[in-house]
């Protein structure tokens, strides 16, 4: 019975981040750009992914300097901010790689302007298996332009978070080269 428990357990983290086409999983875009492009120093940035007669989807991202430590199950966490762009618009989304998200908004320092609170909602995606399943650990900002027209104009980003169990943590950003967004 251990066994069984234990198998089940690795089925279901293996499929975590997997969306199904064709048949066949793989990891959604915005995933897999993170984990292999995003830099603690920069914004990193793609060109157009997807159909170009779409429109495409571009991506810039930049990791937080600094991890936090939080209580078991997550232990060392850090965090994303991720600017996507689509023919819908433009989306902030801030993500954080182990923990849960709470709460109504976010505190954000630009520099050494005053703080300013954003507010979000969870994040949704119809990349994941599962339609109706939300993750925890990722929010969509409400006002996506003024946070990006704030990162065009300022290279340290410190945002407060509200973490389950660990109450509001700081995440720090440091780019080397302002945001440089054109879309």
């Amino acid at each position: 019975m251990k066994k069984y428990c234990w198998f089940i357990v690795f089925l279901v983290l293996c499929s975590c981040g997997l969306k199904v086409k064709n048949g066949v999983k793989e990891k959604d875009t915005l995933t897999s750009f993170i984990e292999n492009k995003v830099l603690t120093n920069d914004w990193t940035s793609t060109d157009a992914v997807g159909k170009p007669y779409e429109g495409g989807t571009h991506y810039a991202a930049l990791m937080s300097s600094n991890t936090i430590t939080q209580r078991f199950p997550y232990g060392e966490t850090n965090s994303v901010i991720t600017i996507k762009n689509t023919k819908d618009g433009n989306k902030v989304i801030i993500l954080v790689n182990h923990g849960q998200i709470y709460g109504d908004y976010i505190e954000v320092r630009f520099g050494d302007d005053n703080i300013k609170k954003y507010t979000f909602s969870m994040f949704q995606d119809s990349s994941f298996v599962k339609p109706k399943a939300t993750p925890l650990n990722k929010i969509t900002l409400d006002n996506a332009d003024d946070f990006i027209e704030e990162c065009k104009s300022h290279k340290s980003i410190k945002i407060r978070i509200p973490l389950f169990r660990e109450g509001k943590r700081v995440f720090k950003y440091n780019a080397d080269t302002l945001l440089n967004w054109k879309w």
